[in-house]
């Protein structure tokens, strides 16, 4: 058995700056942590930006290389001198910290690939009998385009087999968990009998949900764009999506975040700013917690063009908090996304295709359809909090060993 949980270690070289939700998240654990007397630290990239952390965090800023990296030699071989070269970085680097000699934690992986998964297996039986690992499978990078592409999706998925049936895992001294269902029964269908846990990634809610529900009818129907601004979340689509709707409704208003404006997908939704002046509002850069909050709790409905080949597994931060705060969602069908909408009763209208005319007719379909959308979305929101919440998430954490008994 596990003693008492005394210090929680969040370790993810994707913490590098506000971007994407991997903050949001490390802070809302953190704080739950924080809050039963769990002495917290973060281990992020060497880069991170240390105004960001909560001051109840301790910092250690080591990584060098984000976890989509490439350490390969030649073309050849690159799956495999990947894997090598960066296993070899990162447990160095594991070891390093010295932390392996800390009794009673927890040592939470954000967010791994096969290519740090092997090291932290091995430097996890260096954990004295009371700590333990735990790996978040987030990622299907198998079948990512820039993998499948070059015919890599058969070794990796052999790697991943390969590291799921490592003998570290039979120790409890570390767990595997994923943030879908879908990943979660991906990564057990590979055949290595390992069991992979679901842990929905953690939501703030509380005051951001009653903002928002006391706002989002003060002012003209608003349809938000947020998140990353980029072709996996449908970027090519958006402006033609939004063309055509405010070619037939003058009445709506598109509340768009762009992190760079310099590239061909954000230039055509400055153009439209340009024809349509107050009915598209850009948000640019990256936006802090505040101003982000506030700006998705001000919306009407969540325009969710993105990518069904990736999002068939992925998870999507801006869906979460789209549910937690009680809006409805144009979204993608088959898809986790729509798994998540669906088995919470929100309220959503599907695309079919992934096309901008695909999604602008349902985009449509649900503005005449809003207020019963809205109505459903606000009704399943509660209980949506409660199952992905801090405090949830925690006891999942804390509860892998006996889960695992």
């Amino acid at each position: 058995m596990h003693e008492e949980v005394t210090r929680l270690f969040i370790v993810d070289p994707n913490l590098i700056d506000a971007a994407g939700h991997y903050l949001q998240h490390a802070t809302a654990i953190s704080e739950e942590a924080v809050s039963r007397g769990i002495l917290v630290t973060w281990v992020t990239a060497a880069s991170f930006d240390i105004t960001l952390a909560p001051d109840f965090v301790q910092l250690r800023r080591i990584f060098t290389h984000n976890i989509f990296d490439e350490f390969q030699s030649n073309e050849e071989g690159w799956v495999l001198n990947n894997f090598n070269q960066y296993n070899q970085y990162f447990y160095g680097l594991l070891v390093s910290l010295g932390l392996h000699s800390v009794d009673r934690s927890i040592f939470l992986f954000s967010n791994v690939l096969h290519n740090q998964l092997y090291a932290i297996e091995n430097w996890s039986q260096l954990l004295p009998e009371h700590s333990y690992a735990v790996c978040i499978l987030r990622w299907n990078n198998a079948t990512m385009d820039y993998n499948r592409t070059r015919g890599a999706t058969a070794a990796i998925e052999q790697l991943y087999r390969y590291c799921l049936s490592n003998q570290g895992l039979v120790s409890r001294k570390i767990f595997m968990a994923s943030d879908t269902v879908r990943l979660a029964h991906y990564y057990q269908s590979l055949g290595s009998g390992v069991s992979v846990h679901v842990l929905p990634n953690p939501q703030v809610a509380g005051q951001i949900r009653d903002t928002h529900r006391t706002t989002y009818c003060d002012g003209p129907v608003s349809i938000g764009c947020f998140g990353s601004f980029s072709r996996l979340r449908g970027s090519q689509l958006i402006s033609e999506i939004m063309d055509s709707i405010l070619r037939v409704r003058s009445d709506v208003r598109f509340i768009c975040q762009v992190q760079d404006l310099n590239n061909e997908d954000s230039k055509s939704i400055v153009t439209l700013q340009n024809r349509y002046r107050h009915n598209v509002i850009i948000l640019a850069g990256i936006l802090d917690a505040r101003l982000y909050s506030y700006s998705l709790a001000s919306t009407s409905l969540i325009l969710m063009p993105y990518c069904p080949a990736f999002y068939e597994f992925g998870s999507s931060g801006v869906a979460c908090e789209a549910l937690t705060f009680g809006i409805p969602a144009v979204l993608p069908s088959d898809t986790t996304i729509h798994d998540e909408f669906e088995a919470a009763g929100a309220g959503f209208v599907e695309a079919q295709q992934w096309t901008s005319s695909a999604f602008a007719a349902s985009t449509l379909a649900a503005l005449n359809d809003l207020e019963q959308l809205r109505g459903l979305s606000s009704s399943a929101s509660s209980t949506y909090i409660q199952k992905t919440s801090p405090g949830t998430f925690l006891d999942g954490l804390l509860g892998l060993p006996s889960s695992a008994a």
